[in-house]
């Protein structure tokens, strides 16, 4: 973004760093989930836990227009 009142461009806003983080973690599990390592063995329970958990994360149903009103 251009501020043409001091003719420069203006900083992009920044997330406070929990915010930042948080989006960093989602941002990595969508793309284990999108593009997963199906061919490599699970090296550990930890393993398994870690590549499994976010589909997980994603299983479940939109909230209803009821579950709203609640």
């Amino acid at each position: 973004q251009y501020d043409s009142k001091l003719g420069s461009l203006k900083k992009a806003p920044t997330l406070p760093p929990t915010e930042q983080a948080f989006l960093e973690q989602l941002h990595k599990q969508q793309g284990a989930v999108l593009h997963p390592d199906y061919k490599s063995s699970f090296r550990s329970f930890e393993d398994a836990l870690q590549r499994l958990l976010p589909y997980h994360v994603y299983q479940g149903m939109l909230p209803s227009p009821q579950d709203y009103r609640k």
